[in-house]
């Protein structure tokens, strides 16, 4: 039987999550310290994180803590410190991309709920099959699929009691699901350290044989996922869950 899947949106700050709660989001993902793929300006505060899980419970709605870049192993234990530390006080899931990370929290917080970040390109089922036997209950399928492959994926993955995400609005990358070297080769900021310089978005040139053979734009920036017209063909997939991009979006 169809159920209506949870739409999930972003927090950066207070005001966004209090929009979020009030335009009747289900749950609600944001960060928390250096870990996570965003900047300074879109981070809560331990105690910040705290109070908001408890006001996101009172209402009804759920939160997930962003956990989703790939770690240095000095900042392992400060990761998995820190998903103790939300657990403790009912966060409701962590979203992850490291696999080493997984495995750490599937050992030692067993009850802690693990889902799969789309960084991790899980597109395939011997792909959900592997991040199942990390120990993740929900998998964000990568923002490139079809219609089609996503109810696939879907089906397979709720056969094995896992979960399914995809995003319904947001950028998409040039890259799969944004594990891009692009911005790091440039600048020296990774993408899958949260530190995007967004160069896919900036105008270039084309040269043909050192001659320009199409005027400057951006020429590499794909338009940006809008799924509003087809949300009932995505919804008829069977995912559980219906994600908005944008923790650093204004709260209107």
């Amino acid at each position: 039987m169809h159920t209506t899947p949870e739409l999930l949106a972003p927090a950066g700050s207070r005001e966004s999550f209090l929009a979020a709660l009030d335009s009747g989001a289900d749950a609600i993902y944001l960060g928390s310290g250096r870990l996570n793929a965003r900047g300074d300006k879109a981070q809560f505060t331990q105690e910040e994180l705290r109070e908001l899980v408890d006001l996101a419970h009172k209402r009804g709605a759920k939160v997930y803590l962003t956990l989703n870049i790939l770690l240095h192993d000095e900042e392992l234990e400060e990761a998995v410190a820190l998903a103790s530390f939300a657990h403790e006080f009912g966060v409701d899931a962590c979203i992850v991309q490291d696999r080493g990370l997984m495995r750490c929290l599937a050992r030692r917080i067993p009850e802690l709920a693990v889902h799969a970040s789309t960084q991790c390109t899980a597109g395939t089922e011997e792909a959900i099959v592997a991040y199942a036997a990390l120990g993740c209950r929900r998998v964000v399928l990568p923002r490139e699929l079809a219609i089609e492959e996503i109810r696939e994926l879907t089906a397979f993955a709720h056969e094995r009691k896992i979960e399914t995400e995809v995003f319904i609005h947001g950028a998409l990358c040039v890259s799969v699901s944004g594990q891009c070297h692009m911005s790091h080769f440039m600048g020296g900021r990774s993408a899958n350290r949260g530190d995007c310089a967004q160069s896919c978005r900036m105008s270039y040139r084309i040269l043909r044989n050192g001659e320009a053979f199409r005027g400057e734009g951006p020429w590499l920036s794909p338009k940006d996922l809008g799924a509003f017209t087809i949300l009932n063909k995505v919804m008829e997939t069977g995912v559980d869950s219906l994600k908005i991009e944008g923790r650093l979006r204004r709260p209107d």
